[in-house]
């Protein structure tokens, strides 16, 4: 557990650093098998933090719910469950992923 906030920890920090706005809160998800998504929301864009990596993502066009993709991989929300995946070959990273904090 300590080394899951340590790398949210570092994670704020290079936002913090890299933006000229403070980031808008986060949204953390519990998946299913137990592994954690957080989600920094801002407008066109997201930055997914996951399994101690971080994706820049940009907003994309969905039929249903909010979809963000970058960096080889997608973001995809509807209400308070998401989904992270890979676009080639598509596969899920986490699924079944539920806010914790729903704002």
């Amino acid at each position: 557990m300590q080394k899951i906030y340590f790398v949210f920890a570092v994670f704020v920090g290079l936002l913090v650093g890299c933006a000229n706005d403070p980031p808008t809160p986060a949204v953390w998800y519990r998946c299913a098998d137990g592994q954690e998504v957080s989600a920094f929301y801002d407008g066109e864009a997201a930055r997914i933090a996951f399994a101690g990596q971080s994706y820049a993502m940009q907003t994309a066009r969905s039929v249903s719910g909010a979809r963000y993709v970058g960096g080889g991989h997608q973001w995809w929300t509807k209400g308070r469950e998401g989904t992270l995946s890979r676009l080639e070959p598509e596969s899920v990273l986490a699924a079944d992923c539920v806010a914790q904090n729903w704002p």
